[in-house]
């Protein structure tokens, strides 16, 4: 298992890459680019996703998504099933009444 815990990767060119396994916990991922990146049972646990792009990522599941830090500004791709944790990790759950 690759150790890229604590890791600042912000802006890094990860695409492509097989991350399956890795631990991302607490890495610094904003602005990254894992277009296409395999990210099978990759640990995400408080991983700044922030702006990152994630379009056609391998194995990303939501309760993934759901333990890392995301933003508005992550990119993800309309149809893989993800995109409609926006309300659930995104927006302020406060202001639905």
């Amino acid at each position: 298992m690759t150790d890229f815990s604590g890791a600042n990767l912000a802006g890094a060119d990860l695409s492509l890459s097989n991350l399956s396994a890795a631990n991302l916990a607490h890495a610094d991922l904003h602005d990254a680019n894992l277009e296409e990146a395999n990210l099978l049972v990759a640990d995400l646990n408080d991983a700044n996703l922030s702006g990152a792009n994630l379009h056609n990522t391998r194995n990303l599941t939501r309760e993934q998504l759901q333990t890392a830090i995301i933003d508005s500004d992550v990119q993800l791709n309309q149809n893989d099933g993800i995109v409609s944790l926006d309300t659930a990790v995104i927006s302020d759950n406060s202001s639905h009444h």
